[in-house]
């Protein structure tokens, strides 16, 4: 279903990311995604980090120049929707880690609430870049979700003594048979 809808809400999640939220009576799941797109741009495939009924929600991390665009939609504006697409999660199960980061973790936000509602121990595992930019802690934790905070750091391996010293992994060296 193809349908252009008008925007209820815009919500600033971190300061490189906006949920839009928007009325569209399509079933969807945890799990599931959406192409949205503006009057006169190409479509984007994006997971909906809310699917409430008819009210539905994509959450966009500014990347390029189509999602810097998109963070500037506001209440009234009309955007594109077609599906949902894809799988949905299996959230039968009694105990749930959930794994993501950055962005990520968007669509992973609706599948651990679907599955606390179920009566689901759920423990979320995020990351980011920065502690800022860290999405839906407070979502999560309102779900139910078990959590702890710990701040890690990222560290380069030294390549200062590497005849490689683009900063890049490399696959392991591969011995010919002879």
């Amino acid at each position: 279903m193809r349908t252009i809808v008008p925007v209820l809400e815009t919500v600033v999640e971190t300061p490189s990311t906006v949920t839009v939220r928007f009325d569209y009576p399509a079933a969807a799941a945890p799990g599931q995604f959406v192409m949205v797109w503006l009057p006169g741009d190409d479509e984007l495939p994006m997971s909906l980090s809310y699917a409430e009924g008819a009210l539905k929600g994509v959450t966009i991390k500014a990347m390029g120049a189509s999602t810097r665009t998109v963070l500037g939609i506001v209440p009234g504006a009309r955007i594109g929707v077609r599906g949902p697409y894809g799988n949905r999660f299996d959230l039968s199960p009694r105990r749930i880690l959930v794994v993501g980061g950055g962005s990520g973790t968007a669509v992973l936000a609706p599948a651990a609430e679907g599955a606390a509602r179920r009566g689901a121990t759920v423990v979320a595992a995020l990351g980011a870049t920065r502690a800022d930019e860290l999405l839906f802690r407070d979502r999560l934790r309102g779900a139910g979700c078990g959590w702890r905070w710990r701040r890690t750091t990222a560290r380069k391996a030294s390549t200062a003594s590497s005849p490689r010293s683009s900063g890049r992994a490399s696959p392991p060296s591969r011995s010919t048979p002879s």
